[in-house]
């Protein structure tokens, strides 16, 4: 098992947790503005290539927040892009049943499974730094 570069006291944890919360905000904020100027577009590519930037936008965010404190190296960025291209792979191939649930239910979906592969992806690194990561 792998350790903390430093062990983090109180004050640290909540510095942690700001940055990590304010990675996140700025980099959804960011893929999320991506991903409505690729809606725009008829073009797939710049629809994927929009997406992915997105997507990296979140990974790279969150990766360097962790780098202050874990050696997670890239795999975080992986992890993550990896997770939401299945996810958007799934949906995609399974649009036209949830389709026919509307639209709420049908980005529910798809978010949700979206959340559940990209916490599969960071638990499967972060497990190697802590004992106890089962609530991740």
């Amino acid at each position: 098992m792998r350790r903390l570069l430093q062990p983090l006291s109180a004050t640290l944890r909540q510095s942690f947790l700001l940055r990590w919360v304010l990675a996140n905000v700025v980099g959804w904020v960011v893929a999320l503005h991506l991903l409505g100027l690729a809606a725009r577009s008829d073009a797939i590519i710049v629809m994927v290539a929009f997406g992915l930037a997105g997507v990296l936008v979140i990974g790279v965010a969150q990766w360097w927040v962790l780098g202050e404190h874990l050696i997670v190296g890239w795999w975080w960025v992986v992890g993550t892009v990896i997770a939401v291209v299945v996810s958007a792979l799934l949906n995609f191939a399974s649009s036209s049943v949830t389709t026919q649930l509307g639209d709420r239910l049908q980005y529910l979906i798809t978010g949700g499974l979206a959340g559940l592969l990209m916490a599969l992806s960071q638990w499967l690194i972060l497990r190697r730094y802590f004992n106890r990561l089962a609530f991740w």
